[in-house]
């Protein structure tokens, strides 16, 4: 059952990390992370976080604001009393499941809780097969 949730989640972020159309018909970017032990995920399409879990597969939509803080991309936010934050850091990555390689790896802090794991910027392909 846990092994189909893992699938379905990563088909989920694949499709959902293409790039997409805003209404006004501009392009927008769309970052991806993940993570294992525990799998979680974090979909960015513009200033919008979807943090998806094999417990919750719809996902949690955090709004963040970006800045750039020592050479990380940081997008971060609260939902209310409870802040978030991911951290996209140049340098490769892997996500000791496959032997796919990323260029960014992530970290991503909801109130107490830290996720680690790898991300593919706007544009890269979803990891690259070595």
């Amino acid at each position: 059952m846990l092994f189909r949730q893992m699938v379905s989640i990563l088909l989920s972020l694949m499709v959902l990390g293409c790039v997409t159309q805003a209404p006004d018909g501009m392009t927008t970017s769309v970052w991806r992370a993940i993570g294992t032990e525990p799998f979680w995920g974090v979909r960015v399409d513009g200033r919008i976080l979807i943090f998806t879990t094999p417990e919750a597969p719809a996902g949690r939509v955090l709004p963040a604001a970006l800045q750039q803080v020592e050479g990380k991309t940081v997008f971060a936010g609260a939902d209310g009393d409870v802040a978030y934050r991911l951290e996209l850091t140049l340098g490769e990555c892997s996500d000791n499941m496959s032997e796919r390689k990323y260029r960014y790896k992530a970290v991503f802090v909801l109130g107490k809780t830290e996720y680690h794991g790898c991300a593919a910027a706007p544009g890269d392909r979803w990891g690259e097969q070595h």
